[in-house]
């Protein structure tokens, strides 16, 4: 079964109903959707569970397998790819930024899908650290124009709030920032590659 955004202008009731008439079927299903509580109410179903890709061989639960996919939406080279949603981690994603350094030559196209990535990490350093995983949903998907001064009001590490906004900044500021003027100036290796540091050291 094959269902593309079944919840759209539903209430969260009818989408819970729906979710739950969907599991008991023994189809498999996929489901293509944009709505934030149909995916909090699929990850929080007890006959489901999340789970990988990499995980499915090895996994013994008795519940129903849930993969969450999602599509790549920033830089150049990536926006539009589907990925699994568990690799959407900040180790993996700088080791990525890591086989981009390691690039020889590194070439001007390295430097901006290393930018990109190194922006990603520190919104999914935003996810992790302030918000513990747990994001509201008036940030979500905002994080373009992070609030950077209401997110020191939810985590009281006021320090680590400001180190993320600089190394943010540098990657996406003035000059520097997404787009044509980022493709003609790029942030050179010495930078990235100081960045990258920084955020290894969050790890």
């Amino acid at each position: 079964i094959v269902m593309d955004d079944p919840v759209n202008s539903l209430d969260h009731f009818i989408t819970s109903r729906l979710v739950e008439r969907l599991v008991c079927l023994n189809n498999q299903i996929f489901i293509f959707s944009h709505h934030l509580l149909l995916k909090s109410t699929l990850m929080n179903l007890p006959g489901l569970h999340e789970c990988g890709v990499n995980q499915h061989a090895s996994c013994h639960k008795t519940t129903r397998h849930l993969f969450l996919y999602k599509v790549w939406d920033y830089g150049r080279d990536h926006k539009g790819v589907v990925y699994e949603e568990k690799q959407d981690n900040v180790p993996n994603n700088l080791s990525d930024v890591k086989k981009l350094l390691d690039k020889q030559p590194f070439q001007n196209q390295d430097s901006i899908s290393a930018g990109a990535l190194l922006r990603h990490i520190i919104e999914l350093l935003i996810d992790k650290k302030v918000f513990n995983g747990q994001i509201p949903i008036e940030f979500h998907g905002r994080k373009n124009n992070i609030p950077w001064d209401q997110l020191k009001g939810i985590n009281t590490d006021v320090t680590l709030v400001d180190k993320l906004k600089n190394l943010f900044s540098r990657l996406s500021g003035g000059s520097l920032h997404v787009g044509i003027e980022q493709a003609e100036n790029p942030i050179d290796y010495a930078e990235l590659e100081s960045i990258y540091n920084e955020l290894k050291g969050f790890v």
